[in-house]
């Protein structure tokens, strides 16, 4: 079959061999990527404080996805299987912990309240809406108090994992 794609025996010969080891370079390097995989995705168990817990033990479960830049996307979901909180998360000293924008949901899948977290606090204005979506005055937290916060929450943002 590949001797059809060639004139003359030496190129034949020749190409033969090019073709060869640009398929078995293909073959390595396809198979390195799909060794590799996707991101995997992890769950992480929540008690109803959303701290973590035992699988047995869980009233929500987070599940995070890679995604650039160090950040994860994650989801959290009731025991009903009901969208709870949407937002990005970054580890650090094995805690996975609230960086960028987040949302709030209700039961019935109206959104609670948005905004952003630094490095596990709530930072600048956060909308927020009643049960039935109307919004609600909006809540100001002030960036400048971020650190004082995460120091009395306990909350390390160092970068050693």
């Amino acid at each position: 079959m590949l001797s059809t794609i060639v004139l003359g025996q030496n190129c034949k010969t020749m190409n033969l061999k090019k073709l060869s080891t640009i398929l078995l370079g293909m073959v390595t390097f396809g198979g390195a990527v799909m060794a590799q995989g996707p991101p995997q995705s992890k769950t992480i168990h929540l008690n109803a404080m959303m701290q973590m817990t035992a699988e047995g033990q869980s009233s929500y479960r987070l599940t995070l996805i890679p995604a650039a830049d160090e950040h994860y996307k994650g989801t959290i979901y009731d025991a009903l299987e009901n969208l709870k909180v949407e937002g990005r998360y970054v580890q650090r000293n094995g805690l996975y912990i609230e960086d960028g924008h987040f949302k709030y949901f209700f039961p019935n899948g109206q959104i609670e309240s948005e905004g952003e977290y630094q490095a596990g606090v709530k930072v600048g204005h956060w909308k927020r809406f009643d049960f039935q979506g109307k919004q609600k005055q909006d809540r100001y937290y002030p960036p400048s108090s971020a650190s004082a916060r995460r120091q009395s929450m306990n909350i390390d943002i160092s970068t050693d994992n």
